[in-house]
């Protein structure tokens, strides 16, 4: 209680570690891939003082009994809400990130995704930001949803198995272009 972020950590850490066992394996590479009880806010100090648009209810439970797992009020623990929040430790993330964040989500605030990935941006870190416009908190689209697909599939293999890079993660794709160009095309 109080560090999900760092109890995260120690079992993907504990998860690496027993997989290691495995004599035949020369070198491994991870990937963390978090949903919504298991991606942080990107600031829990900001966030905790919210309303959830969608059901009205202040944001503060979320934080203190379930998914931040605080166990605390924020005056109880300001350090443990800032030490849980990333986007006070984003100059330390040595980790590519793909954040899959949508401006209509109605339970976590968009701009929680939007400040993790500028701050990422602003430091030269490697950060892509997916927005499907209107979507909520799930993606409820066909298109939306096998869109995402393909990108997360091309984003861990260009990480995790050395594949081309594709263009869309090159280039980015501007408001314009959205539905015409999908930059799936892969960097020779």
């Amino acid at each position: 209680m109080g560090n999900g972020g760092e109890s995260a950590t120690k079992g993907l850490l504990l998860g690496k570690c027993e997989f290691g066992r495995v004599e035949m394996l020369i070198a491994i590479r991870i990937y963390l891939n978090g949903a919504s009880p298991g991606a942080a806010v990107s600031a829990m100090t900001s966030a905790y003082f919210g309303i959830r648009e969608g059901s009205g209810m202040p944001r503060m439970f979320m934080y203190e009994e379930t998914q931040g797992r605080m166990g605390k009020m924020f005056w109880e623990d300001i350090e443990g809400y800032v030490k849980n929040s990333p986007i006070f430790y984003a100059d330390k993330i040595q980790t590519p990130l793909l954040i899959f964040h949508c401006d209509g989500d109605d339970a976590v605030p968009y701009s929680e995704g939007l400040n993790l990935f500028l701050a990422m941006r602003r430091l030269h870190k490697p950060a892509w930001l997916l927005n499907y416009k209107g979507e909520r908190h799930f993606l409820y689209n066909d298109a939306a949803r096998r869109d995402w697909t393909i990108r997360l599939k091309q984003f861990f293999d260009y990480y995790l198995r050395d594949s081309s890079l594709p263009r869309w993660m090159k280039e980015g794709i501007l408001l314009d272009e959205r539905g015409i160009d999908q930059k799936y095309d892969l960097i020779e």
